[in-house]
């Protein structure tokens, strides 16, 4: 046996030897790996000397920084010192961000910088573009791109199309390509162990090859071995729901593993892995397959079993039990929800700490407003919805009362910077509303949100200034 495999390495190395287009393949992935460590070893450096600089800034204009409010003028500089200073904080961070994405993108890609590479005809009798595709897009100083993401728009002509004639859609517009070459890469690091050329979109056997070898205690990502079929799931346009049938073993979880890698990609602006639930059939399977995304480049999302999501939903003391349900009392529960109609006693007050914010009788009328809408989680979207409004608007109008203002008004100035981060004197019941700072004519307005706290100082001129604070990043340094 050791011998058959020594004949076989020996075999392979000869016939590489032999094939220039194995030798080019090889030095432009040398070279490509050499700029991914020279990019990794650079990003690191540079982050590191921002880290020490943007900390070193901090305590310098700390230092300078006059928690001044005793006149208007004053008051004016130290607002103005504050949004100096967070200013330049976001302007690290974001610096820090972009630099840490690139670096996470060139670490990945150091395991193995790409898996495929197409040749288009950008236009008739133009030289072919080469395009190599990875787990993440990465560019070189110039801008170069040097590895494309695997689901960019012009990465869909290498699963999705065979040679020739075809087309992608980018920004809305579509671009005509002619496919002249598709070619997959056998690869690990900087070494190059094969390649193979195919004229239609990806071979069966090599998924089956992939499967069989990468079954082990976690789930391996299968980009390179994607079918046409199970790439026109992952690109499918958002819908609602989409279901997907397959029998045991043709890669269904994989295949929604890559969706929502493609989702978080191209809603990077929108869609946040913490507003994604992946409801899995047990704990084993979400160990099985907690690595698969990471090694995509993307976060986690939150990932529970329909037990634990059940017992979210449920009254307390009511918990989900494994009992079979016979599908009969599934349909008698659809028929009960669709003729369901509310009473008075199935709405309570809601309160906080005794005060009363909204009225029961007040979410009944809410219900009352929608006739049409079946119960269900669309009325209730809708009603929670202008509950929301209504809570806001009652909030507001108790925070102009007296006895909260005077409430406000005995706390100390450290308390309310720290509450309110601007003293709070309120002169009328809008500047009360709108935290009005001081007063004298500069008021500050807070707007909070899970990560970011964003405050807006308005100056007697009518100028504002804008100050947003990242609050999980604003002790990064």
């Amino acid at each position: 046996m050791a011998d058959n495999t020594q004949a076989q390495t020996n075999e392979t190395a000869v016939d590489a030897a032999n094939d220039l287009v194995f030798q080019q393949e090889q030095a432009h992935l040398s070279d490509t790996y050499a700029k991914l460590e020279a990019m990794a070893k650079t990003l690191a450096e540079k982050m590191e000397r921002r880290r020490w600089q943007a900390a070193q800034d901090k305590d310098d204009m700390q230092e300078e920084v006059k928690h001044n409010f005793a006149s208007d003028g004053e008051a004016q500089e130290t607002y103005v010192d504050y949004a100096v200073l967070n200013n330049l904080i976001r302007d690290y961070n974001l610096e820090q961000d972009a630099d840490s994405e690139r670096l996470a993108a060139a670490a990945k890609l150091l395991e193995q910088p790409y898996f495929a590479k197409i040749s288009l005809e950008m236009r008739p009798g133009a030289p072919a573009k080469d395009i190599y595709i990875g787990l993440a897009g990465v560019a070189d100083d110039n801008y170069h791109r040097m590895v494309v993401d695997w689901r960019s728009p012009v990465a869909e002509v290498y699963y999705n199309q065979e040679n020739g004639a075809t087309s992608y859609v980018a920004n809305g517009r579509t671009i005509n390509v002619n496919l002249l070459t598709r070619r997959q890469f056998d690869l690990e690091r900087d070494q190059l162990h094969a390649y193979f050329d195919s004229d239609v979109a990806i071979e069966d056997s090599l998924l089956l090859q992939s499967l069989s070898a990468q079954r082990s205690e976690h789930m391996k990502a299968i980009t390179a071995t994607i079918q046409k079929e199970q790439n026109l799931i992952i690109r499918h346009k958002d819908v609602p729901a989409l279901l997907v049938a397959g029998i045991a073993g043709s890669g269904k979880t994989s295949v929604l593993l890559q969706r929502i890698a493609y989702l978080f990609y191209r809603n990077r602006g929108d869609l946040d892995p913490r507003q994604v639930f992946l409801i899995s059939p047990n704990p084993v399977f979400a160990k099985y397959i907690e690595n698969v995304l990471p090694d995509l480049g993307e976060r986690n999302p939150e990932t529970i079993t329909y037990h634990e999501f059940a017992a979210r939903l449920l009254p307390a003391g009511r918990n989900p039990k494994a009992e079979a349900c016979p599908l009969e009392l599934l349909w008698r529960i659809d028929d009960t929800v669709e003729h369901l109609t509310f009473e008075p006693n199935d709405f309570r007050d809601i309160t906080f700490y005794g005060t009363r914010l909204v009225a029961g009788a007040a979410i009944m009328q809410l219900m009352q407003k929608y006739p049409n809408v079946p119960a269900g989680p669309h009325l209730v979207t809708l009603v929670r919805e202008e509950l929301f409004r209504r809570l806001d608007a009652r909030l507001k109008q108790m925070a102009a009362t007296e006895a909260v203002q005077d409430e406000l008004l005995c706390l100390s100035l450290d308390e309310q910077v720290r509450l309110f981060n601007a003293p709070f004197d309120p002169q009328t019941e809008q500047e009360a509303r709108d935290c009005d700072v001081g007063g004298r004519g500069a008021s500050m307005v807070v707007s909070e949100k899970p990560d970011i706290s964003t405050w807006t100082v308005e100056k007697p001129d009518g100028t504002k200034i804008t100050i947003q604070v990242n609050k999980k990043d604003a002790n990064k340094y």
